[in-house]
């Protein structure tokens, strides 16, 4: 051990612990060393992989001048929590031993030093490459969204297959019928088209039936309207489709949504013809084939024309959904309305092969605002309309 430098105050710890006198009071006497010194202790629990060499050296008692041994002291202290006084520089190493653990071992005061730099890393390094991870991950667990459902335990349902942006539908100002009488007016459909299959009467009862009918078509799953077209089967026939789709356009006078309509259409589809260059894929068969007819379950409507020897339009359906609707026209105009008015009299949202197109009629033709997406094509087209250069007004 060191010499000690402050010899008045270890000259008072030593004297009062090395004269006290007799046995009975070395507890006092040591907890009176404790006590004195403790604003001057080092305290160093002892660990297992901590090994030091002892270093012997000797203290010097000022006033007999006598030189006790480190072991001495050390011998007095056993069993009690060891505290020894260090003066800034000073140093004390046990001899290499094993020791429980717990026990004082090592007690050591350095020089005070300067907390070192901190790491000049700058710290929005960590967080950027933190942040685009967390990014990436919520990307991947959030890329294909889900509809929101009212209880966590409903399994969502999944997005409509067919999309058609803000579409609007005319509300109906009939009441609603109740079950027995829309049963009745169903049953009675039925019978007339059986029989007579008179227009107006088949028109009466679908009009009676609208506002049910409109609720059946949202209790469907995205795509299907076959069901609808089994339970009102004049709907096999364009001629009542397009009937419907009028009235619900314009409920007081709907001969003259469809002039309207038709002329608009006209217009388009002449604008189309000279902008656009239009690839025809005509097959030739020799009779009506039903593979051309037959559709999957949800397929969504489209149309199909066939022609005579001469090129001439001889037939036309709309065919989607396992269903088939004769169009009772020549006209491709007539037949594109048709398509169109099937989208809207079944409420189904347009696929993505054909969303542009009918996209383009629902926002020239039907004056609904196309709000989905939306190709350049697309925009150019519509800005030189809006303009004027291909004006629908000629």
């Amino acid at each position: 051990m060191a010499m000690w430098s402050d010899d008045d105050f270890f000259r008072n710890i030593f004297r009062e612990f090395f004269y006290a006198g007799d046995e009975a009071s070395k507890g006092q006497e040591i907890e009176l060393v404790e006590m004195n010194a403790a604003q001057k202790l080092c305290i160093q629990e002892n660990f297992p992989h901590i090994e030091s060499v002892f270093v012997t050296k000797q203290v010097k008692i000022h006033e007999d001048g006598a030189e006790i041994e480190d072991d001495e002291v050390l011998e007095e202290l056993s069993g009690q929590l060891f505290f020894i006084a260090l003066t800034v520089g000073e140093e004390w190493m046990p001899k290499k031993k094993h020791e429980n653990p717990g026990t004082i071992q090592q007690c050591i005061t350095l020089p005070e030093q300067e907390d070192t730099e901190p790491d000049n890393t700058p710290k929005f390094f960590f967080v950027s490459k933190l942040g685009q991870r967390i990014r990436t991950s919520r990307w991947k667990e959030n890329r294909k969204s889900k509809r929101e459902v009212p209880d966590d335990n409903e399994i969502p349902t999944p997005q409509k297959r067919f999309k058609l942006g803000s579409k609007q539908r005319e509300q109906s100002s009939l009441q609603l019928v109740p079950s027995e009488d829309w049963d009745n007016h169903v049953e009675e459909l039925g019978k007339e088209w059986d029989g007579k299959r008179a227009v107006s009467h088949i028109r009466i009862i679908m009009s009676q039936t609208r506002t049910r009918r409109m609720e059946l078509q949202h209790t469907l799953k995205p795509g299907k309207f076959q069901p609808i077209v089994e339970k009102f089967p004049c709907f096999e026939e364009g001629s009542f489709v397009l009937h419907e789709f009028f009235c619900t356009r314009g409920k007081e006078d709907p001969d003259s949504v469809r002039s309207e309509i038709s002329s608009k259409m006209e217009k388009l589809l002449k604008q189309i013809a000279e902008t656009t260059k239009i690839s025809e894929n005509v097959q030739n068969v020799d009779q009506l084939p039903k593979a051309q007819l037959e559709t999957a379950a949800e397929d969504p409507p489209r149309l199909v024309v066939f022609l005579d020897p001469e090129e001439d339009v001889s037939c036309i359906y709309v065919v989607g959904n396992n269903s088939q609707i004769f169009g009772q026209t020549t006209n491709i105009l007539d037949a594109i309305v048709l398509l169109i008015a099937c989208y809207y009299v079944f409420d189904l949202d347009y696929p993505a092969i054909y969303s542009q197109v009918l996209g383009l009629i629902q926002h020239w033709v039907i004056g609904d605002p196309f709000t989905e997406n939306k190709t350049s094509a697309w925009i150019e087209f519509s800005d030189k309309l809006s303009r004027g250069n291909l004006s629908m007004s000629e």
